[in-house]
């Protein structure tokens, strides 16, 4: 049997979600995000050199260089890290950092 692809895993959570009471989602909300830090960090610990990779995570932005390269303002890039459809980024502590990639193909999904 073939492994199954984040797609399906995806499919079958989408499924489980109506399944939680409305008082359960802060939780699951928090996990969610615990998530997705544990896979940020795979994806910068990846299979590539140290040396590259240590330069992948200084080459992180954070908000107010994030809010210049958009010319927007700082809190609309803030409110944009919290949004679900804003671009992802990378939660340390504190700290919200963002990669420059990750932003680059967010701005191509944003043109129309």
């Amino acid at each position: 049997m073939a492994e199954p692809t984040y797609m399906d895993l995806i499919g079958k959570l989408d499924l489980e979600l109506s399944k939680i009471s409305p008082a359960q989602c802060p939780g699951l909300l928090g996990e969610l995000e615990r998530l997705k830090a544990v896979l940020w960090a795979r994806v910068l610990k990846s299979d590539m050199p140290s040396e590259e990779r240590s330069t992948q995570i200084k080459d992180l932005l954070d908000i107010s260089e994030v809010a210049k390269l958009l010319n927007i303002p700082k809190s609309r890039a803030y409110e944009l890290s919290r949004q679900q459809d804003g671009f992802p980024t990378v939660r340390i502590g504190k700290y919200i950092r963002v990669h420059p990639s990750v932003l680059d193909q967010w701005v191509t999904r944003q043109t129309r």
